[in-house]
C-alpha cells in the first residue's frame, strides 16, 4: 500500500475528531453521485464506487490497490450510519477485507450541506476559477487606480449602486467614495502604495464574497521638506455580483488591524537602494514600459 493511502486510512493511528471530520468529507455525495452508486449491482460494488469518489475528491487521486481498509476511520463517525449488510471477507473486484463492517448509508443531513462540500463538475470548477481570477483583477485594479490616481480605473470596479464603508473616513455610495478619494484624501500625500496579501473568495452562482488582507503606505511631505510615512494593515469584506455577464464589487467594508507612523529617511532612497521612484500620476514608468496597462483603463 502506498504511504499516503495507509496514513489516510488510519493504519498509522487514529486521529479522533480530526479523522471523523475527514471521513465526513469523504462521504459527502451529490444526488447525481448517489444515483450512480445506487445503480451498482452488489453492495460491495456500491461501497467501492463510494470510496473511489470520496478519495478522488479528498486527495485528487484514484484509490488503487488498497488491500486492507482498517476499521478505525469508520468508528464513531458523527452523522454516518452503517447498514446491516456485511461486506464479504474478500471481494476480488475491490480487494477489500472485512475490516469494513458494513455498507455506507448517507444521511439526509449530508445531502443538505452547502454545495461547496459536494463534488463539482469540471465546468463548474473551471467557471469558479475564472470568476476568482476576475475578483482578483478587481482588487488589483483598486490598488493601481488609487496609487496611480487613475479615477476611471477605480470607478470601473464598482457597480453604480455599490456601497463603500471605509471606517470613519467614509460611508456611502462607492462611486462617490472614488470621487472623494481623489478630491479630498489623496492630494495631501506625495505617494501611496497599496498591496493585497491574503485573498479568499467563495463563489455561489452570480454572487460571490471575499476577504482580503491588505497593507497600505502613505507618505506626506511638509513645506520644510521633511516627510512622514504611515503603514497600515486592514482587512476588507467584499461582496461581488455578476450583472449582464460582468463581475464587479457591490459592497465593500474595511476593518483596521494596525498602524505605524514615523519620519521618512530620504537617504534610504539613494545609493545601494537608488532607482526610479514610483509616480502617483501618468508619469509613472509603468505607462511607458507596459503597453497593456494604459491610463484610463477600465475593467
Amino acid at each position: 500500500m502506498q504511504g499516503w493511502q495507509s496514513s489516510y486510512l488510519g493504519l498509522r493511528g487514529h486521529a479522533g475528531r480530526h479523522q471523523r471530520v475527514r471521513a465526513a468529507g469523504l462521504f459527502s455525495f451529490s444526488r447525481a453521485e448517489l444515483e450512480l452508486i445506487a445503480r451498482r449491482r452488489s453492495d460491495s460494488l456500491k461501497l467501492g464506487l463510494a470510496l473511489h469518489i470520496g478519495f478522488a475528491r479528498m486527495t485528487g487521486r484514484p484509490l488503487n490497490n488498497v488491500r486492507a481498509a482498517p476499521a478505525q476511520p469508520w468508528r464513531g463517525i458523527e452523522g454516518l450510519h452503517l447498514a446491516k449488510t456485511l461486506i464479504p471477507r474478500q471481494d476480488s473486484s475491490l480487494k477489500l477485507t472485512n475490516h469494513l463492517v458494513g455498507l455506507l448509508v448517507v444521511p439526509t443531513s449530508i445531502l443538505q450541506r452547502p454545495r461547496r462540500t459536494m463534488l463539482k463538475t469540471t465546468d463548474e470548477m473551471l467557471r469558479e476559477l475564472v470568476v476568482k481570477d476576475r475578483l482578483h483583477d478587481l482588487e488589483m485594479a483598486y490598488c493601481r487606480g488609487v496609487d496611480r490616481r487613475d479615477a476611471a480605473l477605480l470607478h470601473s470596479i464598482f457597480f453604480e449602486d455599490a456601497i463603500e464603508e471605509h471606517g470613519d473616513m467614509y460611508s456611502g455610495r462607492a462611486t462617490e467614495f472614488a470621487e472623494w478619494v481623489f478630491r479630498d484624501f489623496l492630494p495631501k500625500y506625495e505617494l501611496t502604495a497599496h498591496y493585497v496579501l491574503n485573498e479568499w473568495y467563495r463563489v455561489d452562482g452570480d454572487k460571490a464574497e471575499g476577504e482580503t488582507h491588505r497593507l497600505s503606505y502613505h507618505r506626506e511631505r511638509a513645506a520644510d521638506g521633511s516627510a512622514k510615512e504611515a503603514t497600515a494593515a486592514c482587512r476588507t469584506f467584499n461582496r461581488y455580483e455578476c450583472r449582464d455577464g460582468v463581475w464587479k464589487i457591490s459592497y465593500r467594508s474595511v476593518v483596521r488591524d494596525w498602524v505605524t507612523k514615523g519620519p521618512v529617511d530620504d537617504s534610504f532612497y539613494h545609493g545601494h537602494f537608488g532607482m526610479a521612484l514610483s509616480q502617483p500620476n501618468g508619469q509613472d514608468d509603468s505607462y511607458r514600459l507596459l503597453s497593456q496597462f494604459p491610463r484610463g483603463d477600465r475593467l
